[in-house]
């Protein structure tokens, strides 16, 4: 095992044992529900939205473990940025699940850990399950209430 999937590994577990942000968020102003119809995961992504800022996000999911730390990862990045700094993460870490994108970071933002699902690419049929609360975040962001791989 390489380092890096050494890395990915223990940031994954660690983020499934110690799921961050997971639950219903108070007062959130934007709820939507994420599908993924081939596994039949789902999730809601919770949006606190304000002042062209994204003051917090949150999830629940009856999801496996690939898509829950994906999306505690999502909701460590993306809180407390401007919604054009979540939709510009949000973007680049498709593209890096997606391998349509390199491991940079947006201006003015840094992936940090959320680099590491790029390695999720290697087990294909696992891409869905890291892209769907991203997915989800997306719709989300501009204001929809579902979305679906």
């Amino acid at each position: 095992m390489s380092a890096v999937d050494q890395i990915y590994d223990d940031v994954i577990m660690d983020h499934i044992k110690n799921v961050r942000n997971f639950g219903k968020l108070e007062g959130s102003t934007q709820t939507t529900e994420g599908i993924n119809p081939l596994c039949g995961d789902s999730l809601h992504v919770h949006l606190r939205v304000g002042a062209g800022k994204l003051g917090a996000a949150a999830f629940e999911c009856s999801c496996c473990g690939i898509s829950m730390a994906s999306a505690s990862l999502m909701t460590e990045a993306v809180s407390g940025r401007s919604l054009k700094e979540a939709a510009d993460i949000c973007v680049r870490t498709l593209g890096l699940l997606r391998g349509q994108a390199s491991a940079e970071p947006p201006e003015g933002a840094s992936l940090g850990e959320l680099a590491l699902l790029s390695t999720v690419r290697k087990f294909a049929s696992r891409v869905n399950c890291a892209s769907l609360p991203w997915v989800t975040l997306s719709a989300g962001l501009e204001g929809r209430e579902s979305a679906s791989l």
